[in-house]
């Protein structure tokens, strides 16, 4: 069975921070291009988000 483990967790001081985990190499390496755009979009996503809610605090 393939599967992927995605993982987070945000700091006291708001910082996101993730990983993963992909149990098949040959599957990953074979679209590792596609999944490293994906992976990057995400985490430009996630950390958008957390520097608007960090900011919010400030106010």
């Amino acid at each position: 069975m393939n599967y992927a483990t995605l993982s987070g967790s945000i700091d006291q001081y708001g910082v996101p921070s993730m990983s993963y985990y992909i149990n098949d190499g040959v599957i990953y390496r074979e679209h590792l291009s596609d999944f490293r755009t994906a992976w990057s979009a995400f985490q430009d996503t996630v950390f958008a988000e957390a520097d608007k809610v960090v900011a919010s605090f400030e106010k």
